[in-house]
């Protein structure tokens, strides 16, 4: 059996960059997001133009995540880890999948790779400054209370119950360069006893 690291950790935290280093490691790196952005806007078209454009009162980020919320709903809170499964059974070697939510979303994953959690721990308050200053998805004029809200919407997918059974954590509370070496000695170590 195949084996695949998921990163998790709330929004904001850095998960992008390890994602990135991942890649740089070796890693095949599945995005979960991907799956979801994809889907949104199969689905979710107009709505998801009027935001991006300015023509409703959500941004772009909100009907990802409302989308997302919606299929958990209706599918079960592991859905995006059965749209995730072709592209990881096609690799043939370690897999980082970016962007685990919850224990459906690891069981799920469970069935068919051996699964390690890597939880990216970030404080709130530097996590809301690099939403904004990242500027993705007209996030720039995001709020504190949409912040929180986004927060507490994840935490109704599971996230808050992955995190506490991770295997791993990381730290990334500011220093960036401490925080890329980290993560790069981690994953370098990770990947080499899993290839």
């Amino acid at each position: 059996m195949n084996y695949a690291l998921g990163v998790t950790g709330y929004p904001g935290s850095g998960k992008s960059i390890v994602t990135k280093i991942a890649d740089s490691v070796g890693f095949k790196t599945v995005s979960m997001g991907d799956q979801i952005r994809r889907r949104t806007r199969e689905d979710w078209g107009d709505r998801l133009q009027q935001a991006k454009y300015g023509k409703s009162d959500e941004i772009p980020s909100d009907v990802y995540g409302e989308y997302a919320t919606e299929m958990r709903d209706i599918h079960g809170r592991g859905i995006v880890s059965k749209w995730c499964k072709e592209e990881i059974m096609n690799s043939d070697g370690p897999v980082f999948i970016d962007g685990m939510r919850s224990p459906e979303e690891r069981e799920s994953f469970e069935e068919y790779v051996d699964v390690d959690v890597l939880f990216i721990h970030a404080p709130a308050s530097l996590r809301y400054n690099w939403i904004k200053n990242r500027a993705r998805d007209n996030e720039e004029t995001f709020t504190f209370e949409s912040f929180i809200n986004r927060d507490k919407r994840e935490n109704k997918w599971g996230l808050n119950e992955l995190i506490q059974n991770s295997d791993f954590t990381i730290h990334n509370c500011g220093d960036e360069t401490e925080f890329e070496l980290n993560v790069i000695s981690e994953l370098k170590s990770l990947y080499e006893s899993h290839s």
